[in-house]
């Protein structure tokens, strides 16, 4: 397994890089390339993702507890079955998706962009939602 846990990879470019099971825990990855990159099953519980580009990428059962997401590029990703629960995605981009499954309990997508995102089985519960784009609203109405 690639163990990066604790590192400082603030703006390094991992763009299309296999990263399958890494261990990110406590990692500095802000403002990241990471567009294309496979993160599945990969450890980024309290992972620093600010402003990083994941656009793309393959998300599948990534452990996301905790991480800060702000501002994070997430276009077209597939973060299928993620834990995000307890994570920071305000003003995060996720237009086209993937989040069927995700655990996204206690998650703040305050002014997060879900235009066209899959939100099928997803749980949002005690989510904060303020200000999220229109479409992901309505679901709710």
């Amino acid at each position: 397994m690639i163990d990066f846990a604790g590192k400082n990879l603030s703006g390094v470019d991992f763009s299309g890089v296999d990263l399958t099971g890494a261990n990110f825990k406590k990692t500095n990855l802000s403002h990241a390339d990471l567009t294309g990159a496979n993160l599945e099953d990969s450890i980024l519980i309290r992972a620093d993702l600010q402003n990083a580009v994941l656009r793309g990428s393959c998300l599948i059962q990534a452990r996301l507890q905790q991480a800060m997401l702000w501002k994070a590029e997430l276009g077209e990703a597939c973060l299928k079955s993620c834990n995000l629960k307890n994570s920071n995605l305000k003003m995060a981009k996720l237009p086209s998706a993937n989040l069927q499954k995700v655990n996204a309990n206690h998650a703040d997508l305050t002014c997060a962009d879900l235009t066209e995102a899959d939100l099928c089985y997803a749980d949002f519960s005690h989510a904060l939602l303020v200000n999220t784009n229109q479409v992901f609203q309505m679901l709710f109405i």
